[in-house]
């Protein structure tokens, strides 16, 4: 795929509010993150957004809802934006210790090392996704509100970067 990359915008979801006790794909924004959220929404009004699509997971959700309020467009989850799949790792006990388990996913590539899928699997599973978006929209600009892990994957790949230093 040739990647126009004056049409995508790729967001991160805002601040999440970490609860231990449950998966992070449940998580929802903090008072800050919807905050921060409304102010993206705000300057991304310049780029002529045509569409705001997310992955399903509620933090990126809220966070696209008010990209798209801003945007005076509606929401559309799709279930490829999701993050990097790891649903059945537990809570780690410090962030050192995920920044070192999602450092080994960036290392080891076409291995699952942390979760259930490669980091060569989620990154095609998202370009398939950014593939199918753009040419729904073959004119004007998208957004796409995802996660850190995924969207650093994609975006080193067709950027020709270490994703380690855009995840971090």
């Amino acid at each position: 795929m040739t990647l126009d990359a004056a049409r995508l915008i790729l967001v991160r979801h805002e601040e999440p509010r970490i609860d231990p006790g449950t998966p992070a794909s449940t998580w929802t924004l903090t008072e800050a993150g919807r905050d921060a959220a409304r102010a993206i929404g705000h300057r991304l009004v310049l780029y002529g957004s045509r569409a705001c699509y997310t992955s399903p997971e509620p933090k990126a959700v809220e966070t696209a809802s008010a990209l798209a309020t801003a945007l005076e467009v509606p929401v559309i989850p799709v279930p490829a934006f999701r993050e990097h799949e790891r649903e059945t790792v537990p809570f780690l006990p410090t962030p050192e210790a995920f920044r070192d388990r999602v450092l080994e996913v960036f290392a080891r590539p076409e291995e699952v090392v942390f979760g259930e899928e490669t980091a060569n699997q989620a990154t095609e599973r998202f370009a398939a996704a950014i593939e199918g978006v753009l040419s729904d929209h073959p004119e004007g600009a998208v957004a796409v509100v995802t996660h850190g892990t995924v969207m650093s994957l994609f975006a080193a790949r067709h950027a020709g970067l270490d994703p380690a230093e855009l995840w971090d």
